[in-house]
């Protein structure tokens, strides 16, 4: 699988591709645990240190982490893509009025994609999500994290529906990141809370149709309404 590292300047940069080129084929597998650090130096004809270095590298990308057990083959999350959003925002690099942008065209397009290919199970699964709304603004003790949290798992099952990959790590960062940087909805009023979850039911009830233009449409409206309440954190 590996070979002899012959180049001697950044070997370590060397070592480290050919790590990730086995990840990337398959031929590591997620969860796998690497041979030991002495056996994958020897395997390399480099030193452990240099070594260390070349895991350093795939530690960063979210290839490879650290264990009791070892070096655990991982593959990349949403989690380095939010990440690295996070500290462009912070550094001003990334209005978050460009987030709101964005989602105006990503979300009624993806809601209209879903509706064409949304399965039973599909449904069913977005209309326990529904339920668990539903039962959170009924109760005496409303969580409006609860109610945060369940808005999330809706949109992000609707870009899973749609099969591209793409579509559900940039819905998951976008969520992730207005959670993280814009106060929306937890100090409004229950009437907020229930226009929510009543846009969100009309988007299902488009899904369930198989209607994709009352899907977009339905989507459009649920960015506006979001928009009313969204308060930028400066």
């Amino acid at each position: 699988m590996f070979k002899t590292m012959e180049r001697p300047r950044k070997i370590y940069c060397d070592v480290a591709l050919q790590i990730e080129d086995a990840i990337v084929s398959g031929e590591l597998r997620e969860d796998e645990i690497l041979p030991s650090e002495r056996s994958l130096a020897i395997t390399f004809g480099i030193s452990q240190r240099t070594l260390r270095e070349a895991l350093r590298i795939l530690e960063e990308k979210g290839l490879v982490e650290t264990k009791q057990t070892g070096n655990m083959v991982k593959l990349p999350t949403t989690d380095k893509i939010s990440q690295s959003l996070d500290l462009l925002i912070r550094l001003h690099k990334v209005p978050p009025a460009h987030l709101l942008e964005l989602r105006d065209h990503l979300d009624p397009v993806i809601a209209k994609k879903a509706a064409q290919r949304a399965s039973a199970e599909d449904i069913k699964k977005l209309e326990q999500y529904l339920s668990d709304i539903e039962r959170n603004l009924n109760s005496p003790e409303f969580d409006w994290d609860l109610m945060l949290e369940n808005d999330r798992k809706i949109h992000i099952c609707i870009a899973e529906i749609t099969g591209n990959q793409l579509y559900v790590w940039l819905t998951t960062t976008l969520i992730d990141q207005f959670n993280n940087y814009i106060n929306s909805w937890k100090n409004e009023d229950m009437v907020t809370a229930s226009e929510n979850f009543q846009s969100l039911s009309r988007i299902v009830d488009a899904l369930r149709s198989r209607d994709p233009k009352a899907a977009l449409l339905e989507a459009k409206k649920h960015v506006k309404i979001g928009k009313k309440h969204i308060k930028v954190v400066a």
